[in-house]
C-alpha cells in the first residue's frame, strides 16, 4: 500500500466528513489506522506520535500537486484534477477491498462518534494511545497515574493534566482500536466495511 494514496485518502475522507485535514490530524489519522507500521514509522513529537516519513510524503504530494493548501483554516485538499490526469478518481485512491481504507473509513467514524474532531482531541488520543499499547495497565487509577507520569516525562503538557473522563473515553478508544487493528485483525473492520 502506497503511503501517498493513503495520505491524499485519508485528506478526501475528512473533508467529505466535514473534518478539516490539518496536518497533526493527518499523522494522527494514519497512526491510529496503520498497527503494523507504528513502531517502524513513528516516534514522539510534541503534538503525539510523529513520522518523518509521513511529513516527507505529505510534502511531496503537495509539491507534486497532488494536494494543495486549502482556502482559509481548513487544512489541506485533494486536487482531483492532478489525480484525473494521470487517470487516478480521489474516490478510488484505496481500492474497495484495501484494509487500510477500511480502517481510515472505521476510524474517522469512530472519531466522529465520539466527537474527537479536533486537532487537540486527536492528539491527545494517539498520546494516550502510544503510551498505553506500549504498557498496558487494566485499572482505570494506575492507567491515569501512569498516563501522567509518562506524559510529564514525554513533555506533553496536555496529557499531563488531562481529566479523568477523557482518559475513560481514550482507554475504551485505545481497546477498541487495538482489538479491530491489532493482531487480531479484522473481522469488525470486515463486518462494518
Amino acid at each position: 500500500m502506497s503511503l501517498a494514496r493513503m495520505i491524499a485518502y485519508t485528506i478526501h475522507q475528512l473533508s467529505e466528513n466535514q473534518i478539516a485535514p490539518y496536518k497533526t490530524f493527518i499523522h494522527k489519522l494514519i497512526y491510529l489506522s496503520i498497527p503494523e507500521q507504528r513502531e517502524e514509522l513513528y516516534r514522539p513529537y510534541f503534538y503525539g506520535p510523529y513520522s518523518d516519513q509521513v511529513q516527507n510524503t505529505l510534502l511531496s504530494l503537495l509539491k507534486n500537486s497532488y494536494i494543495s493548501v486549502a482556502d482559509g483554516k481548513k487544512g489541506y485538499s485533494v486536487n482531483r484534477q492532478t489525480f484525473e490526469q494521470r487517470h487516478i478518481v480521489a474516490d478510488t485512491l484505496l481500492d474497495k477491498s484495501c484494509i487500510e481504507k477500511k480502517r481510515i473509513d472505521a476510524t474517522i467514524n469512530f472519531l466522529k462518534s465520539g466527537g474527537f474532531t479536533s486537532v487537540e482531541s486527536i492528539s491527545n488520543l494517539a498520546k494516550i494511545h502510544f503510551i498505553a499499547i506500549r504498557n498496558p495497565i487494566d485499572t482505570s487509577n494506575e492507567f491515569s497515574e501512569y498516563i501522567r507520569h509518562i506524559g510529564k516525562y514525554l513533555g506533553w503538557p496536555t496529557i499531563e493534566k488531562w481529566k479523568m473522563t477523557k482518559y475513560n473515553e481514550s482507554t475504551a478508544m485505545q481497546r477498541i482500536l487495538n482489538d479491530c487493528w491489532g493482531k487480531k485483525c479484522s473481522s469488525m473492520v470486515r463486518d462494518h466495511g
